[in-house]
């Protein structure tokens, strides 16, 4: 399956099971270096995905054809909607603190990728998250 039709997949499955309405991001496949370039410019980091200003970036490592790389992508696709996105006809309101915002957003974006993995693949995967500030 190609990227676009792929993400279009993932979007629809992201409105039926969370409620967010968005329209696609760009998805832009790059190193792992690359991505740390663009995401933690000031320390060394490797990340697999992240989002950032309208913009999915993915590892080439991340294997689509399989339920963790596709999930590694929803997970991304659920910080889309929470920027760019409307939760049941509502924007998304930040708290103000950015520290405990971050975190928030992790935590329902791991939530979803989770429901994801079990509702959608069946799998018996799990994401997990730190609950640091980035």
């Amino acid at each position: 399956m190609d990227m676009t039709a792929l993400v279009s997949q993932l979007l629809f499955t992201l409105q039926l099971l969370t409620g967010y309405q968005v329209s696609a991001p760009e998805v832009q496949q790059k190193s792992r270096a690359e991505i740390g370039a663009i995401v933690c410019p000031t320390s060394k980091c490797a990340p697999y995905s992240a989002y950032r200003e309208g913009v999915v970036y993915l590892s080439h490592d991340v294997d689509l054809s399989i339920p963790k790389g596709r999930s590694t992508l929803y997970h991304e696709l659920v910080h889309h909607a929470q920027e760019r996105g409307t939760h049941k006809g509502q924007p998304h309101v930040a708290s103000g603190d950015a520290c405990s915002e971050s975190v928030a957003r992790e935590h329902e974006a791991y939530a979803a990728q989770n429901q994801y993995l079990s509702e959608i693949e069946n799998s018996g995967l799990r994401a997990y998250y730190n609950g640091r500030c980035w």
